[in-house]
Formats: structure tokens, C-alpha cells, sequence
């Protein structure tokens, strides 16, 4: 048996073992890195989300007052709407 043959098999083990043993750093996402890409992507969705509905509020709210009104949101649902020069033309209640 040569020594071709010997050194091989024993070549393909150790580089096997090694590409084992730095698979092993392949993955670096350790828990806490997965839980903040996760908060991460769930600020960014409320954030989207938020913004739509301040959309839809804007947009019922320049249907209900008019396109060049004013509306001031008196709260608790109550919006109060103005004219361009300050006069007030209705309260409504949302």
C-alpha cells in the first residue's frame, strides 16, 4: 500500500472535521440578535400601520370639512372645523 493512499482518507477526515467544526460559526444570530429583528420589523409594521390611519382620518376628515377647511381636533372624537379666515362652520363629532 502506497502512502498516496494512507494520507487520503485521513486528509479527507481532518478536512471534514474542520469544515464541521466552522459550520458551526456560520450562524451568528444568537437569540437576543433574532428578537430584535424581530421588534425591529414589528415597530416598522405599527409604524405602517399608524400612518395609514392617520391617512384615513385626514382624508374623512377633509371630506366631512371641506378640501380648504381647517380642522381642529377638539378630542375625545370631537373635530371642529374652520374656514381659510378663522370662522367656525360646524363641530362634528367622529
Amino acid at each position: 500500500m502506497s502512502a498516496r493512499h494512507v494520507i487520503g482518507p485521513w486528509a479527507a477526515a481532518a478536512c471534514l472535521a474542520m469544515m464541521l467544526a466552522g459550520a458551526g460559526n456560520l450562524d451568528n444570530l444568537s437569540p437576543s440578535d433574532i428578537q430584535a429583528e424581530w421588534d425591529q420589523s414589528t415597530a416598522l409594521q405599527d409604524a405602517i400601520k399608524a400612518e395609514a390611519a392617520n391617512a384615513r382620518y385626514t382624508r374623512a376628515i377633509a371630506a366631512i370639512c371641506g378640501e380648504n377647511a381647517v380642522a381642529k381636533d377638539l378630542g375625545n372624537g370631537v373635530v371642529e372645523c374652520h374656514t381659510k379666515r378663522g370662522h367656525k362652520t360646524k363641530q362634528v363629532a367622529m
